[in-house]
């Protein structure tokens, strides 16, 4: 259930990369690949095992393979919100299906904050800071390099 809750993460960083100028769910500069660096749960830190997925993005949807399989999850953003706030819905795998998690997030260069929370009825943190009182997930995540079109793929 941990690594779906990191999924849903990546979902909530990709809605907020939008610029703060950006009308409200323009998430267009989040398209890419991001790599999870590092992250807590419920203030204790990740194992770093778990922190090496990519995921990609679209404007609207974050698809992400795991070794449990894999993942997709829709997202809104409110880029004019601060800090930008997102909200996600996990569409695969079945079992999550439905699932929602409300986070915030703040970009910085090539790396995004993102913290969230994916209790049912969770609130939406206001801080990013994950503890055992706010249930929250945090996490960091650098933006990958695009292969080139005119390179041909090894």
């Amino acid at each position: 259930m941990s690594l779906v809750r990191v999924l849903v993460a990546l979902v909530a960083v990709g809605g907020a990369v939008a610029a703060q100028d950006k009308p409200a769910g323009d998430a267009s500069p989040l398209a890419g690949k991001w790599k999870v660096t590092a992250g807590a749960k419920n203030g204790e830190r990740m194992d770093e095992s778990k922190l090496n997925e990519v995921a990609v993005f679209t404007k609207d949807k974050v698809t992400m393979k795991t070794p449990d399989g894999a993942f997709e999850f829709t997202y809104t953003a409110d880029a004019k919100a601060t800090p930008m706030t997102v909200d996600m819905t996990v569409v695969k795998p079945d079992m999550f299906k439905g699932a929602k998690a409300l986070g915030i997030v703040k970009v910085t260069g090539t790396a995004m904050t993102l913290c969230y929370n994916a209790e049912k009825d969770g609130k939406r943190p206001t801080i990013f800071q994950s503890s055992k009182d706010n249930k929250c997930f945090l996490f960091v995540l650098e933006k990958q390099p695009e292969a080139k079109k005119d390179e041909p793929k090894k």
